[in-house]
């Protein structure tokens, strides 16, 4: 089953990747500047509970390698404790017993239109990574290829999650009983796939559960979802062997409440520039509307608080839910190097829009994601009253783990 819950209190990155921040990851990655997420909930899906449609026998990761090289490592976001939940669940609701053995395996794309795994009966898997004994692993637990994998840059690859020793059944709201682990993917509730990044570039399948169910013909794609019209999207880190310490994937592990933007309330975007100059032409920022039919005025600013630029983005264009809009500066910006620079969203009293944050996965303390699979760059704050406060909703990091939904037009 998939149960969606929205913020977890705490969490804790359980161990540390040694990696090199590549100094224009998300430029190279999608050719845009900025976190390009939607993001409402985390949800998971269980690998190895075998009673409904929804669970799956196997899930896959489709990826664009981004390198010319070899991956060494990968870590996912798994649920292993049986007791997990939040609000408090009953056990076996996400994992049980054992957990059964969580196996991972990169394949190769089949080349199709639809862009599937090969059959493993038909054509080896690249390499294979497992864990047995899953239950109480570390929920970022790293899976090492050995020896490293090669891949290919702009070539489409798999990471396919399965547990052949999986059984029994997952919770419906009064628990489970069996083997298993949850996968947990970033979940957006209005069926909009992340804008910016395309279903070739990163997104998820799944091969469900059921009688009649083949490698050939059954796969589903999750991103958009055919069973509900949500998007589901892998919180993933892939680490390189060579080039050494480069990371890809996506690395934000969990949201919090909404803040809301109108009168004296209104968010920023704090970034620090990396160290090449970036072009700038527009911003998009995902919002919801909540009352009003004012503007939303983004305002970009030097790191003093000189204005740089505006545009606004009517109220209609961000629809029902939330969803992405964007609007162009009266002319293209260049962003220098290692300069701060602001990006703010307001809007006048009567109108009140709400934002999301995410927590960025390789500022989280302590550093879990390599800087290639989030916005290593800037951080997300709040205005209440005319002050600027650092976004720390957990507590647990005052210097910024937390991202805004937005990204630059890159020209």
């Amino acid at each position: 089953m998939k149960a969606k819950y929205a913020v977890y209190t705490c969490v804790l990155l359980l161990f540390g990747l040694a990696v090199v921040p590549r100094a224009s990851a998300q430029i190279d990655q999608f050719q845009y500047f900025g976190s390009e997420i939607s993001m409402d909930y985390l949800d998971n899906i269980t690998i190895g509970a075998a009673t409904s449609s929804l669970n799956a026998q196997a899930l896959s990761f489709r990826f664009t390698a981004l390198e010319i090289g070899s991956i060494q490592s990968v870590a996912g976001y798994l649920i292993t404790n049986p007791d997990a939940g939040d609000p408090p669940k009953p056990p076996c609701e996400y994992a049980c017993g054992t957990g059964g053995t969580l196996v991972v395996q990169l394949m190769e794309d089949d080349g199709t239109p639809s862009h599937h795994p090969k059959d493993p009966t038909q054509t080896a898997p690249l390499g294979t990574a497992s864990l047995a004994n899953a239950a109480g692993a570390n929920v970022f637990y790293s899976f090492e290829f050995s020896p490293a994998i090669p891949v290919t840059a702009n070539t489409i690859y798999h990471l396919v999650w399965t547990n052949p020793t999986g059984s029994g059944s997952s919770g419906n709201g009064s628990g489970g009983s069996g083997n298993f682990v949850s996968v947990e993917t970033l979940y957006t509730t209005n069926a909009q796939p992340t804008p910016a990044i395309s279903t070739d570039q990163l997104s998820a399948l799944e091969l469900p559960t059921g009688s009649g169910v083949t490698w050939a013909s059954g796969w589903i794609e999750l991103s958009p979802d055919v069973h509900n019209g949500a998007s589901y999207m892998p919180i993933v880190n892939f680490v390189y062997s060579t080039p050494s310490g480069a990371t890809q994937g996506l690395g934000y592990i969990q949201v919090g409440s909404a803040t809301n933007v109108g009168g004296s309330d209104a968010i920023r975007e704090v970034m620090t520039m990396p160290s090449n100059n970036v072009t700038v032409s527009g911003v998009n920022v995902r919002f919801a509307l909540s009352t009003g039919t004012g503007e939303l005025h983004a305002h970009l600013e030097d790191g003093s608080g000189n204005t740089i630029d505006d545009c606004y983005i009517a109220s209609s264009s961000f629809g029902s839910g939330s969803n992405y809009a964007s609007c162009n500066f009266t002319s293209s910006h260049t962003l220098l190097a290692n300069q701060t620079y602001h990006i703010d969203f307001e809007a006048d009293s009567g109108t009140v829009y709400q934002a999301l944050p995410m927590e960025n996965g390789e500022k989280a303390n302590p550093p879990g994601y390599g800087a290639g699979a989030v916005f290593p760059y800037g951080h997300a704050e709040y205005e209440t009253s005319g002050t600027w406060i650092v976004l720390d909703p957990t507590g647990m990091c005052s210097a910024g783990c937390w991202d805004w939904q937005f990204y630059f037009n890159v020209t």
